[in-house]
């Protein structure tokens, strides 16, 4: 009987733990973005920033903030690197043309 007692518990402890939550997933997308960031893949960092607001504006108040605030610096040197991406492509070509 106690090995019931035993075996229940361990499952809510599982599923409490690997839940998907909103904390979880905003942070998730966020690493998700860092590891796009550093293959240079711009588009899919921005899309994970993105999905990351959009699950960071579940949380309430004072995580809310805090995780929003990581993620728009994150966002913000996505897109800054973007365009300096895009701003060196674009002078490499006008001056081949040249």
């Amino acid at each position: 009987m106690l090995w019931i007692a035993v075996s229940i518990a361990c499952v809510a402890l599982v599923v409490l733990l690997f839940v998907r939550t909103p904390a979880r997933s905003a942070l998730g997308l966020s690493f998700a973005a860092q590891h796009a960031c550093d293959r240079r893949d711009w588009a899919a960092a921005a899309r994970y920033c993105r999905e990351a607001m959009a699950a960071a504006a579940k949380l309430k108040e004072p995580v809310k903030s805090q995780i929003e605030t990581q993620i728009a610096a994150q966002w913000a040197a996505v897109l800054a690197a973007k365009n300096n991406t895009d701003e060196s492509v674009f002078h490499t070509s006008s001056l081949n043309r040249a």
